[in-house]
C-alpha cells in the first residue's frame, strides 16, 4: 500500500533536520506532540489526525494534543460575539445602558 519503513522515516526526518540547521539531536517523536496539537488548533479532522500521527484510536490523540482553556474560552467569545452585540444593541435601543 505504499507504506514505509520506520527506518526510511528516521532517515528523511535527520535529513530534514540537517536541511533545516535544527540539531541532530531531536528526536521525531519529540515533535509528535507539537505538531499534533497545531493540526488540532488549525482545524484538522480527528480522521486525518489519527492517519498522520499513526494512531488508531482518538483516545491517544488526548496525550499529543495540548488544551489551553484560556484560548479555548476565547474561541468560545469570538463564536458568540454577533450575538452579544446584537443583545447590546437591542439593550441600548431599550434605553439600558451596556458597558
Amino acid at each position: 500500500m505504499g507504506g514505509t519503513s520506520g527506518d526510511e522515516v528516521r532517515r528523511e526526518f535527520k535529513s530534514l533536520l540537517g536541511q533545516a540547521e535544527i540539531p541532530m539531536d531531536n528526536r521525531l517523536y519529540d515533535l509528535r506532540s507539537a505538531v499534533t496539537s497545531e493540526m488540532y488548533k488549525a482545524g484538522v479532522a480527528d480522521l486525518t489526525l489519527r492517519y498522520v500521527t499513526g494512531h488508531t484510536t482518538g483516545d491517544i490523540l488526548n496525550e499529543y494534543i495540548s488544551f489551553d482553556p484560556a484560548d479555548e474560552v476565547q474561541k468560545y467569545f469570538e463564536l458568540i460575539r454577533p450575538l452579544l452585540d446584537e443583545i447590546k444593541l437591542k439593550a441600548q435601543s431599550l434605553g439600558i445602558h451596556v458597558d
